[in-house]
């Protein structure tokens, strides 16, 4: 019980605290660090991208004309701590569909997750970003034709998602 007067008890610190205290701020910095990095590659290889940070999380967006005469497409990156990048087409409004390599959630299927599993190595300016443009050709083309031309990966969409295998 707390002596009158006062709030609470006071807890020793001890050396497994301080060394919790390390790892954990050591990961958020080392997180932050990596998310910073991935920003400022992002946004001086692709002018069309903003990205911000927001706590364990980045999140870019930018627009993709994939050729002349094509729709625009808004997108959305969204990178958590130890997730896979999301991306989703914001606009124009696609219902998601297998057919055209979209998960039910309405990200889109850009590789095969289990033959390459996303590593934090991996940078998005030079796989994310180039394989959601060329989804983009790949629908432009699905919409003209009504066929996948795209690269595909045999696998049942139906509640799959990229990080869950």
């Amino acid at each position: 019980m707390a002596p009158s007067g006062q709030l609470g008890c006071r807890i020793p610190h001890t050396s497994s605290m301080a060394r919790l205290r390390i790892r954990m701020f050591g990961n958020y910095a080392h997180v932050k660090k990596h998310f910073v990095l991935e920003r400022i590659r992002i946004e001086r290889h692709f002018t069309c991208f903003e990205c911000e940070l927001r706590r364990n999380r980045l999140v870019c967006r930018g627009i993709i004309t994939p050729a002349e005469g094509c729709d625009s497409y808004h997108i959305r990156i969204d990178y958590e701590l130890s997730g896979v990048p999301k991306v989703r087409i914001t606009q124009p409004s696609i219902e998601p569909s297998a057919e055209y390599h979209m998960y039910p959630d309405g990200s889109l299927c850009l590789y095969d997750h289990r033959e390459a599993p996303w590593s934090a190595r991996m940078m998005l300016h030079e796989t994310v970003i180039p394989w959601t443009a060329e989804w983009t050709v790949f629908y432009e083309l699905w919409r003209l034709t009504g066929e996948w031309l795209g690269p595909v990966a045999p696998h049942d969409m139906q509640g799959k998602t990229p990080d869950s295998g």
